[in-house]
């Protein structure tokens, strides 16, 4: 019988960061650059393959010039933000996630907006297919538990004695 292993989310991710998106094997690393000169408004930094996710481990960002950097899922609001942040001239950031980040959906992007200056980012990580909200209909192992019990007690007790008394005189 096979032997399967349901995963929380958060294990999955764990796994992930530290495993790549394949059980045991490296995973295909991705990197995506942007640079900006100028506002940005809604630039595309990752379109995933279709059927993926993007999931992120790290994120580099360097400011030339002084302004305001948002990297977002789909739709810049607070729900959707990956990262926002003032960033000063000449200031270099880093982003690690202990636990990876990734896309909200399969196939939704990542985009930047800056409020000006000049700059770049690169975004590290990898793409997955794998769905994080639960386990699809089709992949789910079927598992029908039979329990059965059958005690067996033996209660049957026999003492055997024989007390052998001698008299000596």
């Amino acid at each position: 019988m096979a032997d399967y292993r349901l995963y929380s989310e958060r294990e999955l991710l764990e796994r992930q960061a530290y495993m790549g998106p394949l059980d045991g094997l490296a995973g295909n690393a991705v990197s995506r650059s942007y640079d900006w000169s100028g506002a940005v408004t809604g630039g595309l930094v990752w379109a995933p393959n279709t059927g993926n996710r993007w999931i992120i481990s790290t994120i580099t960002i360097n400011a030339d010039a002084a302004c305001v950097v948002t990297l977002y899922d789909k739709t810049n609001d607070t729900a959707n933000r990956v990262f926002k942040g003032s960033l000063a001239a000449e200031d270099t950031i880093v982003i690690s996630y202990p636990v990876p980040k990734p896309g909200a959906t399969i196939g939704n992007e990542l985009y930047v907006t800056t409020s000006g200056g000049s700059g770049y980012l690169t975004v590290y990580g990898w793409e997955s297919g794998i769905g994080l909200s639960g386990t699809p209909a089709s992949l789910s192992p079927s598992v029908s538990p039979s329990v059965s019990i059958s005690p067996s007690i033996s209660s049957s007790i026999s003492p055997s004695v024989s007390p052998s008394v001698s008299p000596s005189v």
